[in-house]
Formats: C-alpha cells, structure tokens, sequence
C-alpha cells in the first residue's frame, strides 16, 4: 500500500508525463504547471475528500513544500476547467 505521499508523486508523474504525451504546455505566467492543477484536482478524488478546500488544505498542510506556489480554489477550478478536456484520458491513465 503506497503512502499518500506516494501517491501524490505517482499521479504528479503519471499526469505529466502523459500531459507532454499530448504535446500540452502550461501559460508561461501560471504560478502551477496544469501538471500540478490535475495532480491537485485528482487526489481530492483518490482521497476521497469532500470539498476542493479540504484536497487544498490537507496539500498545503502536508505536502506544501511540493507545491510552493499553490493557490487558492478559484484560479484552481479554473485552471481544472481550461485542461479538463484531458480528463478522460488522464483519469484513465491513473487508474491503470
């Protein structure tokens, strides 16, 4: 059984590796690459978290210093919407 850390870098690898795959780049402006957005977004799910605070809290609280430059919720869920046309075949990746 992997660690929620493991977990966390397995899907940030995973997601990344097939966002390049697909020839994807984030805006040279984002603060997180899309890479991160998904990894963020898809262990709310993992982990089976209510809300996108909690997965937000529970990330920054454990595992911030993977992501020091993590943002709040709503530029968050709009980075999600922009790449969320990747998700069927990211959220299939992942469960591979």
């Amino acid at each position: 059984m992997l660690t929620m850390e493991d977990e966390l870098i397995q899907v940030f690898v995973e997601v990344d590796d097939l966002l390049k795959e697909m020839g994807h780049r984030s805006h040279h402006h984002a603060k997180l690459s899309d890479s991160e957005v998904i990894t963020i977004a898809s262990m709310k799910e993992l982990w089976h978290l209510k809300t996108d605070k909690a997965s937000l809290r529970l990330i920054k609280e454990k595992f911030g210093s993977f992501f020091p430059s993590i943002v709040w919720l709503q530029p968050l869920a709009k980075t999600v919407q922009t790449v969320g046309c990747f998700d069927e075949r990211i959220e299939s990746k992942i469960s591979q």
